[in-house]
Order: C-alpha cells, then sequence, then structure tokens
C-alpha cells in the first residue's frame, strides 16, 4: 500500500509543475503522512519546485507545492475527478472555522485542480488544525496535522536546492525546524 500511494504522489507531484515535464523527487519530504521531495523540468534540467501529498480518507490527495520562483500551491487530487484541461473552479477554504480564502483553480490533469496559495493563505494553512474546502456543493474536510511542519520542510527543501543544488542524499526537514505546536516533528 505505502509503494503504491508513492507512485500516486510521484505522479501528482510531476503534473504540479503544469504544462513542464518534470523529473524527480530527488531529496526527501517525508513529514507525517506527507511524501515528496524536490523536481527539475525535464526539458531545462532546472529545479522546478518541491512538494508534498497527503491522501486522504475522503479519497482527495491533497498537494502542496512551492516552486523555485517562490510560489505557493495548493492541488486537490483524485482518481474520480473528471476535468476537461484547463477548465476551472472557485474553490473556498476555511481554516480552523476562522480564516477563509477563496483559491481559483485550474485543471492541469483530468484527475486534479491546482491553486496558487497565497502567501497569506500558506501562513494560513501551515498554523491550522482543520480545513473545510468547498467548491459548488462539494464540502470536504482535511485533518492538517503535520501541514505546519510540511509547508517549513518546502521551504527548507526550495533554499537548500537553490543554494547547494540537487543532492539525492537531501532530507528537507532539518532539526532546526520546531514543528507548529500542534503538530508532529519530521519523522
Amino acid at each position: 500500500m505505502w509503494f503504491k500511494s508513492f507512485v500516486v504522489a510521484s505522479l501528482l507531484q510531476l503534473s504540479l509543475a503544469g504544462g513542464a515535464n518534470a523529473a524527480g523527487p530527488f531529496g526527501t519530504v517525508n513529514v507525517g503522512n506527507w511524501i515528496g521531495g524536490a523536481f527539475s523540468n525535464d526539458e531545462t534540467g532546472a529545479f522546478s519546485h518541491c512538494a508534498a501529498t497527503a491522501p486522504y480518507a475522503n479519497g482527495v490527495i491533497l498537494v502542496v507545492g512551492y516552486s523555485a520562483a517562490g510560489t505557493w500551491s495548493l492541488a486537490f487530487a483524485s482518481p474520480s475527478y473528471r476535468f476537461k484541461q484547463g477548465e476551472n473552479a472557485a474553490i473556498d477554504v476555511i481554516f480552523d472555522g476562522q480564516e477563509q480564502a477563496r483559491l481559483f483553480a485550474t485543471a492541469n490533469q483530468p484527475n486534479m485542480l491546482t491553486a496558487v496559495m497565497p502567501a497569506n493563505v500558506a501562513r494560513t494553512f501551515q498554523k491550522a488544525s482543520l480545513m473545510v474546502a468547498t467548491s459548488g456543493r462539494t464540502v470536504l474536510n482535511f485533518d492538517l496535522t503535520s501541514a505546519g511542519t510540511v509547508i517549513a520542510a518546502l521551504a527548507n527543501c526550495v533554499t537548500k536546492v537553490k543554494a547547494d543544488g540537487r543532492q539525492e542524499r537531501h532530507r528537507f526537514c532539518g532539526e532546526r525546524q520546531r514543528p507548529h505546536r500542534h503538530q508532529q516533528s519530521c519523522d
């Protein structure tokens, strides 16, 4: 089961880069249920982003990414989704029943919607324990245990790859990172 989840997660992370082909993961992000790493563009070989995925019991896999250009993204994927290439959707997210934001997502793959996550929303995601996402009549709940640590790990991943280049041995969740008080430390 773990291998199947890893393969699905890797495929979803590859599609996070949008139209560009991506290679990876190199290095690892492994925090709670989140797995991922760093990715590069197959065509240019240039580092493109770091991403991690987490499967949920509701059948949706969340994908959080941080690009080399400093842009956060949040994707919602499921084998049961059937989107047309380029289809758009508004997704309202509420964190811990308080902070809310509207994200505008695009289907770059038939089974996934990806939205840019503004920095303030990424900070809220990092601190939250629960996220409720609504699009149309669909309402989904996500327990964000370990989300704070994975956001820190992805930021660390981008910083390290930009400074040191691609290295397979990188483990992007370092000892100096302190998880949010409700969240687990790195594995």
